[in-house]
């Protein structure tokens, strides 16, 4: 149940899923992934936003999102979308339903462009889609206005060190859904340590006083309190 999310414990990717399809099936919408947002010039009506977009390694247009080139790609690395309690492979669609549908390189580890050696996903793409010539680059796009997402950073809960969280491997904090909802428990149990599908769980709620020793705002505070409750019914009617 810990995939719900808090207050009306709706899936989490009922909710996204269909919103991020029709963002991508909007004609007057061009979505642009892997980029950062260098500067933004001009005036409301007359924009200038300069764009740092890095290679994706995949023509988006060709691929299939078939997962052949997963199936062969010999390199395994801690997915992130299950906040590493899981593992996937250097090339991979990020997640289900993604968008766009189509694989995505880490370079930091695909052998190809560490060593140029492997070059499995390349044998096996029947559609061509993968491309290692492309490079990282620089585009400004004009637009009428910005709209500021810049979204949260997750407070680090190492800093609790009574928890044990980053010593223990099951230890997690509920930004982890993914793995326990419609990702599967199969594909990331909790209970990494013992080897074992995770039956019972504590869920501790950290005192005030514990979070503002640990820097956390009142806002923040009061937030976390309101979540670890709705977790807590979640628990119990699972």
């Amino acid at each position: 149940m810990l995939d719900k999310t808090f207050p009306t414990n709706e899936c989490s990717m009922c909710i996204l899923s269909p919103k991020m399809v029709e963002v991508a099936s909007n004609i007057n919408i061009e979505v642009i992934t892997l980029a950062d947002v260098l500067s933004v010039e001009g005036e409301p009506g007359d924009m200038r936003v300069r764009l740092r977009i890095r290679p994706r390694y995949i023509d988006v247009d060709k691929c299939t999102g078939c997962g052949d080139c997963t199936a062969k790609c010999p390199v395994k690395i801690p997915d992130p979308y299950n906040a590493g309690l899981s593992t996937t492979r250097c090339i991979r669609v990020p997640f289900p339903q993604a968008v766009p549908g189509a694989a995505v390189i880490d370079p930091e580890v695909c052998r190809w462009l560490t060593r140029e050696k492997c070059g499995n996903c390349v044998k096996v793409c029947q559609a061509g889609a993968v491309d290692f010539e492309q490079k990282e680059r620089e585009e400004t796009i004009s637009v009428g206005m910005v709209i500021a997402a810049p979204g949260y950073k997750p407070f680090d809960a190492s800093r609790k060190t009574e928890y044990g969280y980053g010593v223990h491997a099951n230890v997690v904090t509920s930004l982890v859904p993914p793995t326990t909802g419609l990702a599967g428990v199969s594909q990331a149990e909790l209970d990494i340590e013992g080897g074992h599908r995770t039956v019972h769980g504590v869920l501790p709620h950290l005192s005030r006083l514990g979070l503002r020793a640990a820097g956390v705002t009142e806002y923040r505070e009061r937030m976390a309190s309101l979540a670890a409750a709705g977790r807590q019914g979640d628990a119990c009617a699972s």
